[in-house]
């Protein structure tokens, strides 16, 4: 039996983690988000360690990212996935502390991500989520880049495949809990390059890295989530540009998303 929350509960956790102006906005989603963060509670991200939240500040990722890809489902007119979008997105982290646990033991590998992966699927089926909301809680990170790059080399997209390339990418440049740095003055840098450069430099995920080659045809892992992020990038600028009517760089798209995301939150 699922973790229960009631409304009170997810606001004290909101206003623990988001500042006073945003504590409404994300206090209704995650009222919304209701069955995803359940998971979190249950999992023991929201446990107090001298009388405050200590793991939480994964939910407020989670929450960033599932506000971000409802605002790329409002642009893109998403209704019919946008729900299970966010579930996917509002989850897909839940499991983290535990991967930490995994890896901390075995490693940062290849295999000890994925033994994380299915465990934290295995959750998600427990506590009754569907197919289609459990596939967009698994589109991003690493273990997801062969399938995205099937998406993306598909002739036509069908149902919940525009989902999946969102909430890969909404992760994929979303930092921690931070809003959106604006892109580089020269436009060549955004946030989504600024989180692959951190990764590579990063001595903690060398392993990580270099095991990619034997599933990237001899690209890092890194190497191939830049590659084919900038091509989900390209793709989902493209898409944002004809819905909005107006050219919207690719490198800008983390910044016009947050625009947007900054309005819905003043409404």
């Amino acid at each position: 039996m699922q973790t229960e929350l009631n409304d009170s509960e997810i606001r004290a956790v909101v206003a623990q983690l988001f500042p006073e102006n945003k504590v409404d906005y994300f206090t209704k989603l995650g009222i919304e988000m209701k069955e995803a963060l359940a998971l979190h509670k249950e999992v023991g991200l929201w446990e107090l360690k001298d009388g405050k939240l200590d793991k939480a500040n994964i939910t407020a990722h989670c929450l960033l990212t599932t506000a971000r890809v409802g605002v790329f489902a409002d642009v893109l007119q998403l209704s019919d996935g946008k729900y299970e979008a966010m579930k996917g997105s509002a989850s897909h982290d839940y499991f983290k502390m535990k991967e930490n646990e995994i890896t901390a033991v075995k490693g940062k590998t290849w295999a000890a991500y994925e033994e994380a992966s299915l465990e934290s699927v295995q959750g998600m089926h427990k506590a009754g989520f569907n197919y289609r909301t459990i596939r967009f809680a698994s589109a991003n990170g690493h273990g997801s880049l062969k399938s995205i790059e099937v998406l993306l080399n598909k002739p036509k997209l069908h149902y919940g495949d525009l989902e999946c390339l969102i909430a890969h990418y909404v992760d994929d440049y979303t930092i921690n809990d931070l809003p959106v740095s604006p892109v580089s003055d020269d436009w060549s840098v955004n946030d989504f390059d600024r989180r692959i450069q951190a990764n590579k430099a990063n001595p903690k995920y060398k392993i990580l890295d270099e095991e990619g080659r034997q599933h990237f045809n001899g690209e890092s892992t890194f190497e191939a989530q830049e590659r084919i992020g900038h091509l989900v990038e390209n793709f989902l600028a493209e898409r944002v540009s004809q819905a909005l009517g107006r050219y919207i760089p690719p490198k800008r798209l983390p910044d016009c998303i947050e625009f947007l995301l900054q309005k819905a939150m003043e409404l």
